[in-house]
Order: C-alpha cells, then structure tokens, then sequence
C-alpha cells in the first residue's frame, strides 16, 4: 500500500511538469510570423500584399498582390506581367492553383477564394510568383483560420476549464479518488476534442492542435484507467476465461 501511494505521489508531480510542457510548447510551434516574404537581388520582382495573421472560418476572401520593378520601383502591371497564386492548406494540399486576374482600377493581381477552401481551421499557407520573359519573383506568406477571425490577446476561457481539468486530475491521483479521476479524464478528453475541431481556441492557434491531441488523449486514456480500477474495486471479473 505504502509503494503504491508513493507512486502514485510520483505520477501527481509529473503531471504539473508536463502541463507547463504543453504550454510552452504550444507557444514556441506558434511563434511564427504570420507573413513572409522572399528576399530579392536588386533585378527582380517585389510582390507587396496586405499582411493578415489571420482569416475567419467559413467566409470569402479576397487575397491581392502589387507588384514592384525592383531595380526602380515602377509598378508593373498585365501588359508585361503574369502572376499565379497558389493556396495550400493546413495539410499541404493544393487548395487553389490558378493565374491571377489583373484589375486595371486599382493595378493589383486579385483573387476571391471561395469559402469552402477556409472551412477547418488551422495554419493555411500561399505561394505567389510573377514573371515576364527574363526576370520574375517569388512571394510567401502563411495565415491562421480561426472561428472568428482573430487571435485571442485576453487570457482564453477555455484555457481556465483545461487548467482546472488537470488540477482535478493532479488530486485525484494524489488522492487515489477514482470518481474524481473518471470526471477529469472525461473533462479532459472533451475539451480537447472540442479544441480539436475548432470549437475553442486555448492557446494560439497553430499551438492549439498539439495541445488539444495531447490534452484529448490524456483525458481518455485517465477515464479508461479509472474506469478499470472502479470495476476492479467492484470486485467484477473481466477476465476472459
């Protein structure tokens, strides 16, 4: 009895340790910039465009390119230029592959991506690259999907239900509770599924899929344990005979 408790005590000062892991790397894999550009030589192409961290689920969206003679500054437009805009998704799969339309009006490469390509959330990434017949130039950028669009600066919510969670889950083995434990590992596990599929944001958001898989299947796996050691105590036979 007395080994078990302190293994038990053991696993309770892991799991703080492991919590402050999954914060911190959350936020180093999405401490990223949201935008960037290739360098150029002084012959070439700059492709300028509006930088947007993020982009709302779910909604049009019309992404637009200028493009800049690098040698001096002259802005160049269809009559010498082509440019082709390429849309790839959090997997990295090809989402749009098509060539610019210019606008005369505003002197700008535009395209509206329909909203069907925006539909989970996550990192999205493009790629942009114009040329004439001898010199061109490449641009990149990455951005975020998000339920509603932005970045959350406050201190999330949801983040204060995950943190009681695993608190919950701290006493529980500390304590040996097992009906504590089933109900963490349960809160757990559902917070994290919800996380997963866009329902909240916890931390940012190319941090919050890591987090949530690892939140989700320590909440499941806690609620299985639990739910073994409870039909133990019972005193059922699960064996298979």
């Amino acid at each position: 009895m007395d080994r078990q408790k302190t293994t038990q005590k053991k696993l309770a000062l892991l799991l703080p340790i492991l919590f402050l892991f999954l914060i911190v790397s959350s936020f180093s894999v999405a401490a990223q910039p949201p935008f960037e550009s290739a360098a150029f030589t002084t012959i070439g192409y700059i492709i300028e465009f509006p930088e947007y961290a993020t982009l709302p689920q779910n909604e049009d969206f019309t992404f637009s390119f200028h493009l800049i003679n690098q040698s001096n500054g002259i802005r160049l437009t269809n009559a010498t230029s082509s440019c082709n805009f390429h849309l790839h998704s959090k997997t990295g799969g090809d989402l749009v592959n098509i060539q610019l339309p210019f606008i005369s009006s505003s002197e700008t490469w535009e395209i509206l991506v329909d909203q069907g390509n925006f539909s989970r959330t996550g990192a999205h990434a493009f790629v942009t690259y114009c040329n004439e017949s001898s010199i061109g130039g490449i641009t990149e950028g990455q951005f975020n999907v998000t339920p509603e669009g932005n970045t959350p600066k406050n201190f999330p919510i949801a983040l204060v239900f995950v943190i009681i969670a695993y608190v919950l889950l701290l006493f529980s083995f500390w304590q040996d509770n097992l009906m504590l434990g089933m109900f963490s590992g349960l809160l757990l596990g559902v917070l994290g599924l919800f996380a997963l599929n866009g329902g909240i944001d916890l931390i940012r958001d190319t941090g919050t899929e890591i987090f949530a898989q690892i939140t989700m299947w320590i909440g499941f796996i806690s609620l299985l344990f639990y739910s073994w050691r409870l039909i133990e105590d019972a005193g059922i036979d699960l064996k298979v005979r």
